[in-house]
């Protein structure tokens, strides 16, 4: 699945919530994994959805992601941007003296899994901002060769083996048995 959450993050909590419903009544055969552009900011309040309290909900339902439990910002932020006055929403502008420390330095793309199914060591988890696998820590975005501001997010998942299916699982009817014979003549 994926998802692009709205300014601040607030729709981000009941989308986790209700495809994880979904996934568990309809879907509990298969593999779940969702990335998305959570919109999480560094404080959690009314207006704004923070990434420390987003992760205690997705923790909370068995989820894991690919920055690793209680994420640090100063390893893992994935927007890192400042808005001029030559855009759009002048209110959000800063000057180039203060574009580093006014700006928009936050974690907010993830991408999370059910734990018992998935994965991923915290090293295998990469940021990208320059569209050349590499990541520069102290350059703002985006940029004439980099147009996108958020990071791009990349992880190496490891799938774990599906668990057996339990007897309650198994349907017993004429078409299930039919299908379990042996085909061919049978021996007297």
């Amino acid at each position: 699945a994926s998802f692009h959450g709205d300014t601040n993050g607030l729709a981000t909590v009941p989308i986790l919530k209700a495809l994880d419903e979904a996934w568990r009544v309809s879907y509990p055969d298969h593999r779940f994994l969702f990335g998305l552009d959570a919109n999480t900011q560094k404080v959690h309040g009314p207006n704004c959805q923070g990434w420390a309290d987003f992760e205690s909900v997705f923790s909370a339902r068995g989820m894991g992601s690919c920055w690793g439990p209680a994420p640090s910002l100063s390893k893992a932020w994935t927007t890192r941007n400042a808005r001029t006055y030559l855009q759009p929403q002048l209110q959000k502008a800063v000057g180039a003296a203060e574009a580093a420390r006014k700006g928009d330095l936050n974690l907010k793309d993830w991408i999370l899994f059910y734990d018992e199914q998935v994965t991923c060591e915290v090293g295998d988890t990469a940021r990208d901002n320059t569209g050349d696998r590499t990541f520069a820590e102290r350059m703002l975005f985006p940029t004439v060769m980099f147009p996108s501001d958020h990071a791009i997010v990349s992880a190496l998942l490891t799938l774990k083996p599906a668990p057996p299916p339990s007897e309650e699982d198994t349907v017993d009817t004429p078409e299930a048995a039919a299908a379990a014979a042996p085909s061919g003549p049978v021996a007297p």
